[in-house]
């Protein structure tokens, strides 16, 4: 009998620190990191960080990443989901006041940054980044939170 994966979440906010790349030093916020890492515990190895800025874009851990640190991955690209199948890989965003979206079925979770313009594109004809991501799971298997 297969187990069901159990998912660990935490947010963290303003009363844990300043989480913003652009408003410390790499070193700071390395350290601010680091510090919210020991929160989610021993198994969490490698936290996966997309660089938000209201796209469309998924990102899956693993692919065209950019290493910040060895245990803090970034991406290269501006993408504002994340995907991974990986146990104990973190998913983790940078923003403001967005609210956080969580997809995951069997193996894989899906991280979403639910920024208003990521939802709701300029151009009508694109996609949002629920659609977008959404392709990747079957919806009858999914659960979202």
């Amino acid at each position: 009998m297969k187990s069901e994966v159990r998912l660990k979440r935490k947010i963290f906010g303003f009363e844990h620190g300043n989480f913003s790349p652009s408003l410390q030093t790499r070193e700071q916020f390395l350290a601010q990191i680091e510090k919210a890492k020991k929160e989610l515990g021993e198994s969490v190895k490698t936290i996966f960080a997309p660089s938000v800025e209201f796209t469309n874009t998924v990102a899956e851990f693993g692919q065209n990443d950019d290493i910040f640190a060895p245990w803090l991955i970034r991406t290269k690209i501006k993408a504002d989901a994340g995907i991974t199948e990986k146990p104990g890989v973190a998913i983790a965003f940078f923003n403001a006041d967005c609210p956080i979206i969580c997809l995951h079925q069997d193996e894989k979770l899906a991280v979403i940054h639910g920024g208003y313009r990521c939802l709701m594109r300029e151009n009508r004809d694109e996609p949002g980044i629920l659609e977008v991501t959404a392709q990747d799971f079957d919806s009858a298997k999914t659960k979202a939170f």
